[in-house]
């Protein structure tokens, strides 16, 4: 043996014991990788399921909290339309229904939904759309009728059938309802009309005695769902128990034979009944029970990855969501370019040594260090100075411009939405469902007077821009005062205080902010008369209170915002601006929670439309402070005293006194719009007393 054969068959050996382990650590972490996207996958879809299953919780707690008069079965027709309108909003549930205790029963069943197959069991006629049902009781005895509203709208009226069996008292989900003062689902069970197994979401109606309403969706619906949630061809999906009782698959066709041939046996399919061979194999792997996890295992296809995840909440307790999917799908490019990547640091170890394989190393890994600290400053939402990173690996590169693509689409995003939400839902962790929880905020509303009229004779480009730079400066000064923007809605402005984020000064911040506001309007307006333009009038209107407060819509599009009669009122507030000639209303909870920072004129006693409490109104003048916003003279402080003393009167009913003081308030400011309105109105009653009891309080029947 040669020195030159000693040193070849060194740096051969080194060389190969380099590439192996190279090998073999790649593989490792590719399959790591793997695992952990697997897991990730099956993780979204047992939360996509979960919503799938909140949605239907969240239509049984609405119909539960509906007033009284909404629902009645004496009166079929507008039950059919909100079952019908509860299946809208859920495409995929079979059928929605309400039942009493003396067993009438209205069901609307969502034919259109259905598979051919299931179509064929229901028996309807061609291209029925929605399939309506009633059953009565009477002296004779128990009958049904069937409707059929069909795609093209029209409706058919179905057959009288009598001496029916079917009686809703005696299924499972009725009795659980009337047992529970929340939405409860059940386990699998075969329903009447299909004749195939599905849940029922129920819940006791409050305002209707012995009333049920009730939610199906059935096991090939789950299977729809699942097979929706497939990310390659070569992806399985099943829904299992911990029994072993197989209640979903995304292949539907397979799942149907199963449970056909099960229901012959007069059983639920089981895992063993499963017909692909790959899925039954990793389904009856045994696995740990006391946490999520993944598997690998052959299988006739190669190599294959199984992931599950326990289902959470009550409508699937003790289910399993299992993925399995083919090791080559997410290995397959990786191990190319890793034996390409190998035969080429062989031949760098071979010619250039070891410190050349060294150096490329540092190539590779200090670009990827630096995509990761810019991947961290995206988390973070932190968008300054991001540009591509330079490299001459392409494939870094590649992932560099995804970076900063996917960097300028969050960015745009995020226009879209509070990143105040955002963050707040990032922090915590958690996925975005649909759902609220009740809370204290303060709402704002601004309107643009005679918006209706600019529009119709403007350019619609010019439209654009001049409330575009409008809506800018507005948003610039809630924003400031610690207000989130929940919504635009045509030309006007809906912004929360107190939401997402806890502010214990809301309602004082909120005065801050519309004060400002104004003001934006008003210096903005200022810049449009010396230039022209048409100036843009803002009236706003502030209330503070409870609201729902959370992601309200779709599962698979919702919006964070804010629901309830505080909403209404804040909004029916802005709109009375109108009425009074005022610009600034806010409601007695505001100056309540104001304190003495900000100086308010009483304005009147109003009912306003769509509410049956009165509520004393005021206007926001303006601070006390400069910090809060701009001062009031101490001739209109006087003036607003004198005011508050002519509504005093005018309260008490004596209206002549009244009229007499607000005569002489308007002498002194003739364009004061509140004061107009009094003189009209006192006067009117000095000649023609209100019928009834006096109550001081104004009622408003248009908005």
């Amino acid at each position: 043996m040669t020195i030159l054969t000693t040193v070849l068959a060194v740096v051969i050996g080194c060389s190969a014991v380099l590439v192996g382990a190279n090998y073999f650590e790649d593989r490792r972490i590719i399959i790591d990788s793997a695992d952990k996207w697997m897991s990730s996958i099956s993780g979204e879809t047992a939360q996509r399921l979960e919503r799938f299953f909140d949605e239907a919780r969240l239509i049984a707690d609405i119909t539960a909290g509906l007033p009284a008069e909404a629902i009645s079965l004496d009166k079929p027709e507008p039950v059919l339309r909100f079952l019908t309108g509860a299946l809208q909003r859920h495409e995929t549930a079979y059928s929605a229904y309400i039942a009493d205790n003396t067993g009438a029963f209205i069901q609307v069943i969502n034919v259109g939904a259905q598979s051919l197959e299931g179509r064929s069991t229901l028996g309807f006629p061609e291209d029925v759309r929605y399939a309506q049902r009633i059953i009565s009781r009477g002296a004779l005895g128990a009958y049904q009728h069937w409707t059929f509203v069909f795609d093209d709208g029209s409706v058919k009226k179905g057959k009288i059938e009598t001496n029916i069996s079917y009686d809703p008292r005696v299924r499972p989900w009725y009795g659980t309802a009337l047992a529970a003062n929340f939405t409860v689902n059940t386990e699998p069970y075969v329903f009447q009309s299909l004749q195939r197994p599905g849940i029922t979401f129920s819940r006791k109606l409050s305002f209707l005695d012995g009333a049920v309403f009730g939610l199906d969706i059935s096991v090939a619906q789950l299977s729809e769902f699942l097979h929706t949630q497939r990310f390659g061809d070569t992806t399985r999906l099943a829904i299992t128990d911990n029994s072993g009782v197989l209640i979903a698959q995304d292949n539907v066709h397979d799942y149907l034979d199963v449970l056909d041939a099960a229901f012959r046996k007069q059983r639920m399919p089981k895992i063993v009944d499963v017909k692909d061979p790959v899925l039954k194999t990793g389904l009856s792997l045994e696995r740990a029970r006391d946490g999520d996890s993944t598997i690998v295992f052959e299988s006739g296809e190669g190599d294959q990855i199984l992931s599950w995840r326990e289902v959470s909440g009550p409508a699937a307790t003790n289910w399993v969501i299992s993925v399995v999917a083919p090791v080559d799908q997410f290995t397959g490019p990786m191990v190319e370019s890793m034996y390409r990547s190998m035969l080429f640091a062989a031949v760098l170890i071979l010619f250039v040594s070891v410190p050349g394989v060294t150096i490329l190393a540092g190539w590779i890994t200090r670009p990827m260090i630096r995509v990761a600290e810019d991947a961290d400053k995206i988390r973070k939402f932190d968008f300054s100075g991001y540009k591509p990173r330079p490299t001459v690996f392409k494939e870094i590169a590649q992932l560099s411009q995804s970076m900063a693509d996917m960097r300028q689409t969050i960015d745009a995003f995020s226009r879209y939405v509070p990143k105040d939400v955002v963050m707040k839902l990032m922090q915590s962790g958690k996925i975005a469902r649909i759902g609220g929880s009740r809370q204290r905020v303060t709402l704002m509303f601004t309107d643009i007077a005679g918006f209706t009229d600019l529009s119709e004779g403007a350019d619609p480009e010019f439209l654009l821009e001049h409330t575009s730079v409008y809506f800018e400066a507005l948003t610039k000064a809630i924003s400031k005062h610690n207000g989130v923007i929940d919504k635009f809605i045509g030309d006007a402005i809906m912004a929360v205080w107190n939401a997402p984020l806890e502010d214990p000064a809301h309602i004082i911040n909120a005065c801050r902010g519309i004060l400002a506001t104004r003001q934006a309007s008003e210096d903005l307006n200022r810049l449009y008369e010396e230039k022209g333009r048409p100036i843009l009038v803002t009236r706003l209107g502030l209330h503070s209170g409870d609201a729902v407060v959370g992601n309200m819509g779709a599962t698979n599009r919702m919006g964070y915002t804010a629901l309830g009669d505080t909403v209404n009122l804040a909004a029916r507030l802005e709109g009375l601006n109108k009425h009074y000639g005022t610009q600034i209303l806010v409601s007695g909870d505001i100056v309540d929670g104001a304190g003495d920072r900000f100086i308010f004129r009483i304005v009147d006693r109003v009912t306003p439309k769509g509410t049956t409490q009165p509520v004393t109104i005021y206007e926001l003048v303006g601070a006390y402070g400069m910090d809060d916003g701009p001062a009031v003279t101490p001739e209109m402080q006087a003036f607003i005293e004198r005011f508050s003393g002519a509504f005093d009167i005018y309260q008490q009913g004596m209206f002549g006194d009244a009229c007499k003081l607000f005569e002489a308030l308007g002498k002194e400011r003739p364009d004061d719009g509140p004061t107009k309105v009094m003189i009209d109105r006192c006067c009117r009653y000095a000649d023609n007393p209100p019928e009834g009891t006096w109550t001081g309080v104004e009622r408003f029947d248009k908005k």
